[in-house]
């Protein structure tokens, strides 16, 4: 029995958007590879705006006292989904308003997926 099956262009490919984050603000080492720290995959929405949402208002304290910035990424499904500049979405703390809000992403994320 063969399990094996393709995803094609024209399946509906409903999208899952992940939050990633960060222990730290992200600095390049001293490889040139950018240092994030502690990574943490907190979970997922099905909804971009309820992910933004969750990211802007700290829900279930996913910042936890220390995470300092992340990602809301863009997967679809399959295996190896890369997630580049074009389907994620850069977010860093903000203690004044007690939440991850949106940054220009930084330079030396043009090259990286997660």
């Amino acid at each position: 029995m063969n399990f094996t099956r393709k995803m094609t262009m024209n399946e509906d490919r409903k999208p899952i958007y992940r939050i990633l984050l960060f222990s730290k603000i992200p600095a390049l080492d001293e490889r040139g590879w950018p240092d994030c720290g502690t990574q943490e995959d907190v979970g997922f929405y099905y909804e971009y705006e309820t992910a933004v949402r969750a990211m802007h208002e700290n829900w279930c304290d996913i910042r936890e006292c220390m995470f300092e910035a992340g990602f809301i990424l863009t997967h679809y499904p399959g295996l190896y989904e890369t997630a580049t500049s074009e389907n994620r979405t850069y977010f860093e703390w903000d203690e004044e308003y007690g939440g991850f809000f949106e940054k220009e992403e930084p330079d030396y994320f043009e090259h990286f997926s997660y």
